[in-house]
């Protein structure tokens, strides 16, 4: 990818395993992104969006785990999804998952969510998908 395409954009990257979050961050900073969130789980996640009140403030892309404590990934997406935040509610959403459940896929789709990765990430699944997401081409 461009590394300035990537560098006009801000991401949310939202694990409860912080090595996951490190390596996601570092993807995307060596790909030229420089406004990154952290979130360790959904919770503290939705409290960071519900305080953004500028659509300016929010990233452009969420990368999420589905898997974590104590809230998770599809439970965030329905709280943000319905959140009086509508810009927020709004931001597409790359999942992150080591299983791909067909009940999950399912339910993920119907709370559109933009996409999904398979564990383990690398930079070009993750890079590729954003791309995907963001509709930078390929």
């Amino acid at each position: 990818m461009n590394n300035s395409l990537l560098a006009l954009h801000r991401f949310m990257v939202i694990d409860d395993q912080a090595y996951t979050r490190k390596l996601i961050a570092g993807i995307l900073r060596d790909n030229g992104a420089s406004s990154l969130i952290e979130a360790e789980e959904g919770a503290s996640a939705l409290k960071m969006l519900r305080g953004s009140t500028s659509p300016a403030a929010l990233p452009h892309v969420i990368i999420c785990d589905i898997n974590m404590t104590p809230m998770g990934g599809l439970e965030f997406v329905r709280k943000l999804r319905e959140s009086e935040n509508q810009a927020a509610g709004k931001v597409p959403i790359i999942f992150l998952t080591g299983e791909a459940r067909a009940e999950v896929v399912s339910e993920a789709i119907d709370m559109a969510v933009e996409g999904f990765i398979l564990k383990p990430v690398t930079p070009v699944k993750l890079i590729n998908k954003i791309k995907q997401v963001l509709g930078l081409g390929g």
